[in-house]
Order: C-alpha cells, then sequence, then structure tokens
C-alpha cells in the first residue's frame, strides 16, 4: 500500500522520536510495560496524541519485522 509523501515524511520524524527513545534497546527486550512508559512521558510532554501515534507506528515496524514483510533496503516504502 503506497502512502502519501506527507504521511511518509510524518512517519519518518515519528520513527526519529522512537529511535531516540528505544534506540539503546534491543527488539526482543521491549516489552508493552516500554510503550506505556514511552506515553506517560508524552502525556507529560504535552502530546499525548503525536505519542499514541508513534507507538502505533512502533508496533506496525515491529509487526513487519516479525512477519519478515519488511524489507530494510526500502524502509520508507514499509510505513
Amino acid at each position: 500500500m503506497r502512502r502519501a509523501q506527507s504521511t511518509l515524511d510524518e512517519n519518518k520524524r515519528e520513527a526519529t522520536n522512537l529511535k531516540k527513545a528505544f534506540g539503546h534497546m534491543r527488539t526482543e527486550t521491549l516489552e508493552k510495560s516500554d510503550a506505556y512508559a514511552y506515553l506517560d512521558a508524552c502525556v507529560e510532554a504535552s502530546r499525548p496524541a503525536k505519542g499514541n501515534k508513534e507507538v502505533a507506528l512502533m508496533r506496525t515496524i515491529l509487526e513487519s519485522v516479525v512477519s519478515g514483510s519488511f524489507n530494510a533496503s526500502r524502509p520508507q516504502s514499509q510505513c
């Protein structure tokens, strides 16, 4: 499914925030509590809706990786 360029641009910004928060972690160590802690931090930073969108993007990326449909050479087309 092809997404609009504006959506892809927004996903890149969201992915940058996710990388800052979770980039030091291995995917197999991520737990739901990590996502909830991230959402709590977003609420404290007065950006709950954006935090929710970022966690949804993270879930989509992780599902793609687990299912084997993620293509690392073209990550922008996967979002």
